[in-house]
């Protein structure tokens, strides 16, 4: 595996399981109650929005053009997404008790 690789695969997991740490919403704002899981998944969603947008500029940057990419390339970016977040999953709602 290459350096590159694992670092955008561990940038993955951080950005994937991050919002299940933090009560605040996108990290910055405080709300008056703990945060649901609606809340969480809509956090979830932006995460990966930023990531993706992200990831399409540096490609961009470093190869002249993003490459065209089908409904399939995006399917399976959200499927990644949603299990690289389980392990945040599970440590918010079956380990604690608070959650």
């Amino acid at each position: 595996m290459s350096l590159g690789f694992v670092v955008v695969l561990i940038a993955l997991l951080l950005v994937a399981n991050a919002f299940f740490v933090s009560e605040r919403f996108l990290f910055a704002l405080p709300l008056k109650g703990p945060k649901s899981l609606f809340l969480r998944f809509v956090e979830l969603a932006l995460l990966y929005g930023a990531s993706l947008l992200a990831a399409r500029l540096a490609e961009g940057r470093l190869h002249g053009a993003p490459y065209p990419q089908g409904w399939e390339f995006y399917v399976i970016c959200i499927c990644l997404i949603l299990v690289a977040a389980f392990p945040g999953f599970i440590y918010r709602y079956m380990w604690r008790k608070d959650g």
